[in-house]
C-alpha cells in the first residue's frame, strides 16, 4: 500500500545513491510541497511499500549531503532531513519541507506545486503562449516606500503607453495609470493579514493586471460595499503610511481606483475574495477612448466631485444604465441612494432620463460624448456666492464707477439679477466696495 498522497511522498533508495541519483526531482518535489501547504518526503522505499528494507543503513553523512544537494537546487526553500528507523530495522530519512514563506523556486527558475500525489509543474507561459517573467520583492531592508517604488520602476510594462488621436495631435494614456498601481500595491500591503502565512502576487497578463492578497477581506468589508466601508485592519501600519505619504489614512483608496480607471474609459475593477484571498483585477483595455476628453471638460467645465466623476464615466461607457443597474454598480444601499451622485449632472444636462422609479433610464447623448459640444455657461446659473463675490470685485476693479446693470450684463445675464444685488450689498456692508449715488444712479468702485 502507497503511503503517497497530498502531503507525502516516498522515494527509491536510488534516488539519493549512487550514480543515478535524481537530485533535480528531489528538488522538484521540495518546491511542490513547498508551494502548497508543506509536506514529507520519505527517501529509501520503492514508493509501493510502507516500510524500508530490513537492515537498510545509511552513512552518517548522507543527510547532511542531502541538505546540500537540494540548498544547491533550490530558491528560497528549508530542509530538514533526518535518519528515521522503520519498525522492521530499516533506516529511511525523513525530509521535512514546510510551507514556503516566499516564493520558491528551482535554480533554474521553475516552479511546481502538489496536487495530490504528483508534483505539477506551474508552466510559465500565459494564454497566448508567451514566457512569463518572473520577479522577486522578498528583501525586507527595503522600506514600504522603496518596496512600492521598486516594484513600479522594475516592472517595464508600466511605462507602456498608447497613443490616441487628439484633434490635430497625439495624446499619450498609460497602459496601466501609476495611480492605480501604487493604490493597489499600498492597499494589499496595509490590509493584509500578517497572522496568516502568504504572499502578495501580481500577476501581470497581457490585457490585465492582478493584485491577489493572502487572506480574506477585513471584517464589515464586502465586494459589495468597499466603495462605501472604511476598516483598518492594521490601524497602527495605516499611520505609518499615512505619515509616509503613501496613503489617506481615512480611506482605502478604492474610489480613486474606480474614479480614475473610469474617466480613462476602462472598465471598474473587479474584486473577487474567496476563503483565503482577494484578487483585484484591472484591465488593460480602453473600452471607449472618447471617455477620456469627454470627462477631463466636462471636469473642467463644472468642477466634478469625485462621485460624479465616477458616476459620468460607469455611464459614458454604457448605452444606458437603469436606477436599479446603477445602484448595483455603485453598491449602493437604495435606488435614492443614486440621487446625489446624478442630481447636479442631470441639472447641467450631462446626464439624461427616461422612465420613472427603479425603471428610470439615465444615458448620456452620444452626441455630446462626440462632440463635447457642452453649454458653458450653464456653470454661472449655480456658482457658490464666494466665486460670484470675487467675480464681481474683478468687474469692478476693471471698470470702476459702473452700475449693477453694467455689472450684470458683464459677469453673466444668466445669473439672476436679484444675486447680484445681494452680492454687491454684501460687499458694499463688508467695505470691499464703495457705492456712490441713489437708486438706479448708485455707481460701485473699490475703496
Amino acid at each position: 500500500m502507497s503511503l503517497e498522497g497530498q502531503l507525502i511522498d516516498q522515494k527509491s533508495l536510488r534516488a539519493v545513491t549512487g550514480k543515478t541519483a535524481d537530485w533535480n526531482e528531489i528538488a522538484k518535489d521540495c518546491i511542490a510541497f513547498a508551494k502548497a501547504t508543506g509536506g514529507r518526503l520519505l527517501l529509501g522505499s520503492e514508493g509501493v511499500q510502507d516500510a524500508p528494507s530490513a537492515g537498510q543503513q545509511f552513512r552518517a553523512d548522507l543527510p547532511d549531503t542531502v541538505r546540500g544537494k537540494l540548498v544547491a537546487r533550490t530558491i528560497n526553500r528549508a530542509v530538514l532531513p533526518d535518519v528515521a528507523t522503520a519498525a522492521n530495522g530499516g533506516q529511511y530519512i525523513e525530509l521535512r519541507i514546510p510551507r514556503a514563506m516566499a516564493m520558491a523556486s528551482t535554480t533554474d527558475g521553475r516552479y511546481f506545486l502538489r496536487v495530490a500525489d504528483q508534483s505539477k509543474p506551474v508552466t510559465g507561459d500565459d494564454e497566448r503562449g508567451q514566457k512569463l517573467n518572473k520577479l522577486v520583492w522578498d528583501d525586507h531592508r527595503q522600506s514600504p516606500t522603496e518596496l512600492i517604488e521598486a516594484v513600479w520602476l522594475e516592472v517595464p510594462d508600466f511605462r507602456e503607453r498608447y497613443e490616441l488621436p487628439d484633434g490635430l495631435y497625439r495624446q499619450n494614456v498609460p497602459a496601466f495609470d501609476e495611480v492605480v498601481v501604487r493604490e493597489l500595491l499600498v492597499n494589499a500591503l496595509v490590509h493584509r493579514p500578517y497572522t496568516q502565512r502568504g504572499d502578495i502576487f501580481l500577476n501581470l497578463h497581457p490585457d490585465r493586471l492582478e493584485i491577489v492578497n493572502p487572506g480574506p477581506l477585513p471584517l464589515g468589508v464586502t465586494p459589495q460595499n468597499v466603495l462605501h466601508t472604511t476598516v483598518r485592519r492594521n490601524e497602527h501600519l495605516a499611520r505609518l503610511f499615512h505619515d509616509l505619504k503613501l496613503m489617506e489614512r481615512e480611506g482605502s483608496g478604492f474610489d480613486k481606483i474606480f474614479e480614475v480607471l473610469l474617466s480613462q474609459g476602462r472598465p471598474a475593477p473587479e474584486l473577487i475574495e474567496t476563503h483565503d484571498r482577494v484578487q483585484v483585477t484591472v484591465r488593460r483595455r480602453i473600452l471607449k477612448p472618447e471617455v477620456i476628453d469627454f470627462i477631463a471638460k466636462a471636469d473642467q467645465t463644472y468642477q466634478l466631485t469625485q462621485r460624479e466623476r465616477i458616476a459620468l464615466g460607469l455611464l459614458a461607457q454604457h448605452d444606458a444604465l437603469t436606477a436599479r443597474e446603477l445602484t448595483k454598480t455603485l453598491e449602493l444601499a437604495t435606488v435614492d441612494a443614486v440621487q446625489p451622485w446624478l442630481k447636479r449632472l442631470l441639472e447641467w444636462h450631462l446626464v439624461q432620463s427616461t422612465g420613472r422609479t427603479q425603471a428610470t433610464r439615465y444615458f448620456i447623448d452620444p452626441g455630446l460624448l462626440r462632440n463635447l459640444d457642452f453649454v458653458g455657461g450653464t456653470t454661472l446659473k449655480r456658482i457658490e456666492p464666494h466665486r460670484l463675490l470675487a467675480l464681481i470685485v474683478e468687474d469692478v476693479g476693471r471698470y470702476p464707477q459702473s452700475k449693477i446693470g453694467d455689472i450684470h450684463q458683464r459677469i453673466g445675464l444668466e445669473i439672476p439679477r436679484s444675486r447680484i444685488r445681494r452680492g454687491i450689498e454684501q460687499l458694499v456692508k463688508s467695505d470691499k466696495l464703495q457705492s456712490e449715488g441713489v437708486r438706479s444712479g448708485t455707481r460701485y468702485r473699490l475703496p
